[in-house]
C-alpha cells in the first residue's frame, strides 16, 4: 500500500512539474542573502499577464522563496504651492543685461527681501525690468518646479528663461538654462508651458531673466517637490508606430503588457495640434478602455520648435493603445508614432542554495509562488527592500513556442494527466478501503 501512495504522489509531481520557457542568469550582488532584481522586458512579453509564473531557480532548479517589492512608483503626495514675493530689476528701455546685474539689497534678520534697487549713476531714463529676484528664504520644503504667470504680447508667447540661485545674494549657480515658457493659441487650441523643473532644488533667493523683450513677471508660485525618500530607478522608455484603423483611430502595439507610467504622441509634421481620446486595452482580442483626453502639439514659432510634454497615466499596464482623433483633421497627413514611459516590476528573493540562480517565466499553467515582502524579510519595516542593490540580469534566453498540444477528450495532456493522476488517487483509495473492509470483517 504505502508503494502505490508513493507512485501516486509522484505521478502528481511529475504532472505538476513546470515548463518555462525563458531564462535568463543573475549574478549576485555582494554576499547579502536578499537580492534585489528587476525585471526584464521579455517578463511582460513571454510571460503571464499578472506575472504569477516568475520563479527564481537556484543551481539544483529549486524555486527559492521571492516576493514582488509593490508598487514600482509609489503615490506621490500632494505638491504644495507657496507665491514668491518678487522684486524687478529695472534698466534703461531698449537695452538688456549683460553680465552682472549691479544691485542694492535690503534684507531683514531672517533674509527676508525688502527691497532691490538698481544702481544706476546717471541721469534716469525710461526703464524695463530686466530681471528678477525671488525670495524664497521662508520657504520649509525644496521647489520641485517654478510656475511662472507673465504678461503675454506679441513676441512673448514663447519665451525661454534662465533661473539662479543663491543663498547670500552674492554667488549665483545655475539652476535651469533656457527652459521654455508657452502660451499661446492655435487651430482653436490652448497651448500652455508654465513649469520650470528644479529637481528639489534648495536655495534662499532665485534670478530669473527672461529672453523676450520686455520680459513682464506676473507672479511666480513654488511648487514642492515630491515627498520620497526612497531611491527609485529610472523609467524606461519605448516607441511605438501607429497602425490605422478604417475609422481614423491610431493603434500602437508595445509588444508586451508594459506598466506605462507616462506617454505623449510625436508628430512627423511642424505646426500639428491634435486632440486624442486614449484608450488601452491588453491584447487583440480585449475590449478597449478609456484612460484619458488630451491635446498634443508640435510647433515650430520665431526658430524655436516646441512639443507637447508627457502626460502621466499612473501605472496603466497595456500592450495595446489607441488614439481616437477628436477632430477630423487629426486623422489626415502622416501617422504620428507614440512614446511611453514604463517602470519594470521589482522582485526580492532569497539566495537560498548554491549558485548559479536563474530567472524562470514562460509557463502559461504554473501557479504563483511569490508571499508578501514582509513576510520574507525578518523584522520588516516599510521600504527595507528598496536598500538593497541590485543583482544583475543577464540575457533572456527563450525556446521557441511548442507545438499546439494534442487534444486528449477535449484536454490538454496536462490537465489530462491530472485528471489520470486523481483517478489514480481514488481508484487506489477505494481499494484500500475495500482491502480494510475485507480484515474488519474476517476479524
Amino acid at each position: 500500500m504505502k508503494r502505490a501512495a508513493i507512485i501516486v504522489i509522484a505521478a502528481a509531481c511529475a504532472a505538476h512539474a513546470e515548463d518555462f520557457r525563458s531564462k535568463a542568469p543573475i549574478a549576485l550582488q555582494g554576499t547579502d542573502p536578499f537580492q534585489r532584481i528587476q525585471l526584464p522586458v521579455e517578463a511582460y512579453r513571454e510571460g503571464r499577464a499578472d506575472l504569477g509564473d516568475l520563479r527564481v531557480l537556484n543551481g539544483r532548479g529549486e524555486a527559492v522563496p521571492m516576493a514582488f517589492v509593490g508598487e514600482a512608483v509609489p503615490e506621490r503626495e500632494k505638491p504644495v504651492t507657496v507665491r514668491l514675493p518678487q522684486f524687478a530689476v529695472t534698466s534703461p528701455a531698449g537695452t538688456a543685461p549683460q553680465g552682472r546685474v549691479d544691485v542694492q539689497v535690503r534684507t531683514l534678520a531672517d533674509g527676508t527681501l525688502m527691497s532691490v534697487q538698481q544702481r544706476a549713476p546717471g541721469k534716469a531714463s525710461p526703464a524695463q525690468p530686466s530681471a528678477y529676484f525671488l525670495d524664497a528664504s521662508q520657504l520649509k520644503f525644496p521647489i520641485g518646479a517654478l510656475i511662472f504667470d507673465w504678461e503675454v504680447k506679441p513676441g512673448s508667447e514663447i519665451v525661454k528663461v534662465n533661473v539662479e540661485a543663491s543663498d547670500d545674494l552674492r554667488d549665483w549657480r545655475p539652476a535651469a538654462s533656457r527652459a521654455t515658457l508657452v502660451r499661446l493659441e492655435q487651430a482653436g487650441q490652448t497651448l500652455s508651458q508654465t513649469q520650470v523643473p528644479l529637481f528639489a532644488s534648495r536655495a534662499k533667493y532665485y534670478r530669473v531673466t527672461g529672453s523676450a523683450n520686455p520680459f513682464i513677471l506676473r507672479s511666480v508660485d513654488a511648487e514642492s517637490a515630491p515627498a520620497t525618500v526612497r531611491q527609485e530607478q529610472p523609467s524606461k522608455m519605448t516607441t511605438a508606430a501607429a497602425t490605422r484603423t478604417p475609422e481614423g483611430d491610431f493603434v500602437f502595439d508595445l509588444e508586451a503588457r508594459l506598466p506605462v507610467e507616462a506617454l505623449r504622441v510625436v508628430f512627423r509634421e511642424t505646426n500639428s495640434v491634435a486632440p486624442f481620446e486614449i484608450s488601452a486595452r491588453d491584447g487583440p482580442n480585449a475590449a478597449w478602455r478609456h484612460v484619458t483626453t488630451a491635446t498634443f502639439y508640435r510647433i515650430s514659432r520665431e526658430g524655436t520648435e516646441i512639443t507637447s510634454p508627457f502626460i502621466e497615466v499612473r501605472a496603466q499596464p497595456a500592450r495595446e493603445w489607441r488614439l481616437h482623433p477628436q477632430v477630423k483633421s487629426a486623422s489626415e497627413g502622416q501617422a504620428p508614432s507614440l512614446e511611453v514611459k514604463w517602470r519594470p516590476a521589482e522582485i526580492v528573493f532569497v539566495a537560498k542554495g548554491d549558485p548559479p540562480f536563474t530567472l524562470a517565466f514562460g509557463d502559461r499553467e504554473a501557479r504563483a509562488t511569490s508571499i508578501p515582502v514582509s513576510s520574507l524579510m525578518p523584522g520588516y519595516e516599510r521600504g527595507n527592500e528598496r536598500k538593497l542593490a541590485f543583482a544583475t540580469v543577464g540575457a533572456v534566453s527563450t525556446a521557441p513556442p511548442p507545438p499546439p498540444p494534442l487534444q486528449i477528450f477535449g484536454m490538454t495532456p496536462r490537465k489530462a494527466g491530472l485528471w489520470a493522476v486523481l483517478l489514480v488517487g481514488v481508484l487506489v483509495l477505494g481499494f484500500m478501503a475495500w482491502r480494510l473492509m475485507g480484515q474488519m470483517k474476517a476479524k
